[in-house]
């Protein structure tokens, strides 16, 4: 049986080729020893009389790891990202400016928008606004606001998918 350094230079191109299947593009170094952690429990828990190949077993095990890891990391950038722009204001280093896309640079994205397509770009993108706030402001029902997100999303990645953006 060889060494576990000579299968984890082995195994190396294919942690490597899991975490490019699975678009992992931050902190590939982590999850390249999440992966050799999940290359030890299969060689560990491997019974070759099942019949499978253990290179087939190590890269389910290794893939299963992994997607873990990185659901376990979505769930925790979920929870603790800073969600309340008055907290956001406090800070210094974090100028309200910064927290607002340049109206121009969306105006760009709208001219093949409605006018309530349009209202709702903005609103969300600029003004920061939730759809019951826009429903509010516009005087129109929660439903008619997200019918406008709705058409203004379908619309633009329509245009976005036409000119190759």
């Amino acid at each position: 049986m060889e060494t576990f350094t000579e299968m984890a230079e082995q195994f190396r191109p294919m942690i490597y080729s899991i975490i490019q299947s699975l678009s992992i593009y931050k902190n590939q170094e982590e999850f390249y020893q999440v992966g050799l952690i999940a290359l030890w429990e299969a060689q560990t828990k491997f019974d070759p009389d099942r019949g499978a190949l253990f290179s087939t077993y190590a890269y389910k095990v290794i893939k299963g790891k992994l997607l873990n890891e990185l659901r376990k990391n979505v769930r925790i950038d979920d929870t603790y990202t800073v969600t309340d722009i008055s907290v956001m204001a406090e800070d210094p280093a974090l100028s309200f400016s910064d927290l607002h896309l340049e109206s121009e640079y969306l105006s760009c994205y709208c001219e093949n928008l409605t006018e309530l397509q349009r209202r709702w770009v903005m609103g969300t993108f600029q003004d920061q606004l939730s759809i019951s706030e826009m429903a509010e402001l516009y005087g129109a029902s929660n439903s008619a606001v997200k019918s406008w997100r709705k058409s203004a999303i379908m619309k633009l990645q329509k245009d976005l998918v036409e000119h190759n953006i």
